[in-house]
């Protein structure tokens, strides 16, 4: 697994050549690109990415990204956050179909606390002569306060008739029967939340290793329980 740099963005484009896979890591450490200029990554015929993002620091943060695919070439993108605080978010990725038989699947999958702002925009484009191609993005948001600003809404552009594509979002507050269950088995209120959270988060972690979903985990639950007693 490789780790997506500064200075990778800052050469503004990366390509995955014909056949080859490269798993990328993005931390959110650093923001880059912007609407206008995002940070292209090409994959060209049979390439495969897998690339992969956590953000759980509360500064403000910003990312671009456009994937363009060509003839049956693959992307699985998928994503965790936790945010809380005034400090804006703002995410996109943009998934270009532009050959036949070309895959992406994106998964997006974040935790909001109080006073979170967010915007995290996942569009995929099916452009004329990508026939064959497949689609599925899925973006949800847990809210763990109601004073949140939350923007996640997929989309698709359809230009070609033979292609499969689906999307689902949903935006929802923590279930208090779930609450009731987990406290009636003598858990604190604000830990039941920090177990649903770290449930919650889990159908995202498929794509990363043992390690690397280790990792993730241990950082959610360290900061959890802050996000749960809001």
């Amino acid at each position: 697994m490789a780790a997506l740099t500064k200075e990778m963005v800052r050469n503004g484009n990366l390509s995955i050549k014909k056949g080859e896979t490269l798993t990328l890591l993005y931390d959110g450490s650093f923001s880059f690109g912007s609407a206008s200029n995002p940070f292209f990554i090409n994959v060209e015929s049979g390439g495969i990415l897998n690339m992969f993002s956590y953000m759980f620091n509360i500064e403000s943060l910003r990312f671009f990204i456009s994937i363009e695919l060509e003839e049956s070439a693959s992307c699985n993108f998928d994503s965790v956050f936790m945010r809380k605080g005034l400090l804006p978010f703002s995410g996109s990725v943009t998934l270009k179909h532009l050959g036949r038989k070309s895959v992406s699947n994106v998964h997006i999958r974040g935790i909001l606390g109080e006073k979170a702002a967010v915007t995290y925009r996942g569009d995929v484009i099916l452009e004329k002569g990508s026939s064959g191609a497949k689609t599925k993005i899925e973006e949800r948001a847990l809210l763990f306060h109601k004073e949140v600003d939350v923007n996640m809404d997929p989309t698709l552009a359809i230009n070609e008739e033979d292609v499969s594509a689906k999307h689902a979002a949903t935006i929802g507050s923590v279930s208090q029967n779930e609450l009731i269950y987990i406290a009636s088995r003598g858990v604190r209120k604000e830990n039941a939340k920090a177990v649903l959270g770290l449930g919650f988060l889990q159908p995202a972690l498929k794509s990363v290793d043992k390690e690397m979903e280790e990792y993730i985990n241990d950082a959610v639950r360290k900061n959890i329980i802050s996000y749960a007693v809001s």
